[in-house]
């Protein structure tokens, strides 16, 4: 397919379309899977890499608003214009801008809040506490009374002479 004097098939078209998804996902589920079983290397780590953890929470926000961008700035267009792969697909950092800005606002306003609500309401992990009982309780309110009491009256002199009487 690389070579200038390729005709086109039909056939190897269909075929590559059909399996390439496929062969992708086979090739990352056996990286998933070697590296659960313990087997790092130099894939895996770059794959770990800290760095895509802001990619893979933005991954969302991103498939959301990169469409209707595209189809606005598509629909701009009044006139014909010649297509040049390097400007178009490359050099459209306004286009890539609005989508990571969009994108960026769409996680922190709705997104994140919402998962941290979700965890919270949801996580299995949390431990449950049993709540105080009643005599506990009332037991920690008299003892924190009496404390504030002591407090108040030690260094108040005028408390101290009214608690003496």
């Amino acid at each position: 397919m690389g070579s200038i004097h390729y005709e086109y098939n039909a056939f190897h078209a269909a075929n590559y379309a059909a399996f390439s998804p496929i062969a992708w996902c086979i090739f990352f589920s056996w990286v998933v899977f070697t590296s659960h079983l313990g087997y790092k290397n130099t894939l895996v780590n770059l794959l770990s890499w800290r760095g895509f953890r802001v990619t893979t929470k933005m991954s969302y926000a991103v498939y959301l608003t990169q469409f209707p961008i595209f189809f606005y700035q598509v629909g701009r267009v009044r006139s014909s214009l010649y297509y040049d792969f390097v400007i178009t697909v490359l050099c459209d950092f306004n286009e890539y801008g609005v989508i990571f800005l969009a994108s960026y606002l769409l996680t922190v306003l709705f997104e994140t809040p919402y998962s941290n609500i979700k965890r919270l309401l949801f996580d299995k992990r949390r431990e449950k506490q049993p709540a105080p009982k009643l005599h506990d309780k009332q037991s920690q309110l008299d003892s924190a009374l009496n404390s504030s009491k002591s407090i108040i009256y030690s260094t108040d002199p005028i408390a101290k002479e009214l608690k003496d009487r």
